[in-house]
């Protein structure tokens, strides 16, 4: 069973859609998400939530525009459930539903942003100059060394980061211009330097973490991130050297110490140019527990996680994602870009595809096979999420976040 209620308004302006929370509660909080999106393949619910969204928009679409996109929002759910709840058990079958599902999910976030002009036409416009990804190998290495997916200059995926915010001139700096990729040996190195490892993809999947790094004996490209202990043990001090511990002002910080979780392993140097943005990084035990530290600067009086971009999902605390390229760190593209490559695998790869479910490369197989259980749990929250433009808090019945 699934109810869906809205959260409280987070303040006197929470009128706006984009400040309205939706909270699931189900014995299976993915079957209360799929309920939810499963509304609006009514297309009369789908043009509901496009004009609410739309109130308060200087440039409110018309009711024209607003049945052109309930209409394809109704039918790019549609397609997506069919792709994604078809009931694929086998591996190859699964990882190619998992891509085309998660393509009608980003289809459904562009058409139901009523500041856009995103439709099925233009959909279908933008996907004659294909997907937007493209893949090659080289020869001269082994897997998974030897994958790559890269950014093309037009199709769907690029305009799909151009939606979720990526400006023209980061996606600039990221795809690749002109005719695909033939020979990775021949690039000039500016656009060599802007071919994806599908492990570097992999290693950005925040609820993966652990099985990765168990996997590939390399470590994740993401790290939990929480307030560190040692910020207490700050305030003790300055209230004890005022003499007045228990009533002595505070002092205003312009830093937060942040801890990485689950990294002390690695050495400071790795976590320097692959962690966050903090400084003076530091080793420090409490309460049993070692964790790199590090300053996260940010204006004096301020919470310190506004001023770090940071992803949590139902399978994986609070983390920081490395960027690819320096610029893509968008969970739900970066989950697209790895589903682009398995099915590329899965469909014209046979050779090292076998190795992969049956072969000397299985260890992967297990790798993908936990990657498929993150896709079903967390791929339609996130696209829900979007789609709804609103917060989603999806719980158990009798959990703290579920009604009394």
């Amino acid at each position: 069973m699934a109810g869906v209620f809205e959260l409280p308004k987070a303040d006197s302006a929470a009128g706006r859609a984009a400040e309205r929370g939706t909270l699931i509660v189900a014995d299976l909080p993915i079957e209360g998400i799929w309920t939810q999106l499963s509304l609006w393949e009514s297309q009369a619910l789908a043009a509901k939530l496009v004009r609410t969204k739309a109130e308060g928009l200087r440039d409110a679409p018309d009711d024209a525009k607003i049945q052109r996109k309930a209409a394809s929002l109704a039918y790019c759910l549609r397609n997506a459930r069919e792709y994604l709840r078809g009931g694929q058990s086998a591996i190859t079958p699964r990882v190619v539903a998992n891509y085309y599902g998660c393509m009608w999910l980003a289809s459904a976030i562009l058409v139901a942003n009523p500041s856009n002009d995103f439709n099925l036409e233009k959909l279908e416009s933008i996907t004659k100059s294909g997907h937007g990804l493209g893949n090659i190998a080289d020869e001269h290495r082994a897997f998974p060394d030897n994958e790559f997916v890269y950014v093309r200059e037009s199709g769907f995926f690029p305009e799909f980061l151009k939606a979720q915010g990526l400006s023209r001139a980061d996606l600039n700096a990221v795809k690749i211009a002109g005719a695909s990729v033939r020979d990775v040996a021949g690039l000039e190195p500016e656009r060599a330097g802007r071919l994806i490892s599908v492990i570097d993809i992999l290693a950005r999947i925040p609820e993966l973490k652990s099985t990765f790094e168990y996997v590939t004996d390399r470590p994740a490209l993401s790290f939990g991130i929480a307030h560190a202990f040692y910020n207490g043990q700050e305030e003790a001090e300055d209230r004890s050297a005022s003499g007045r511990f228990f009533s002595g002002p505070q002092r205003s910080r312009d830093y937060t110490w942040v801890a990485l979780t689950g990294v002390a392993h690695l050495d400071q140097g790795f976590i320097e140019e692959n962690g966050p943005p903090l400084t003076e990084h530091v080793l420090r035990t409490f309460a049993g527990h070692t964790a790199w530290e590090g300053k996260l600067a940010h204006p004096a009086g301020q919470l310190w996680w506004s001023h770090i971009k940071s992803y949590k999902s139902a399978m994986c605390g609070s983390s920081w994602i490395k960027p690819l390229l320096g610029h893509v760190d968008d969970p739900f593209s970066l989950n697209l870009m790895m589903l682009y490559e398995l099915s590329i695998l899965a469909r014209y790869r046979p050779a090292v595809w076998r190795e992969i479910i049956e072969g000397a490369l299985d260890q992967y197989r297990a790798l993908i096979e936990a990657y498929n259980q993150v896709v079903d749990r967390v791929i339609p929250e996130l696209a829900l999420q979007a789609i709804s433009g609103q917060r989603v808090t999806a719980t158990t019945s009798g959990s703290m976040l579920a009604p009394i």
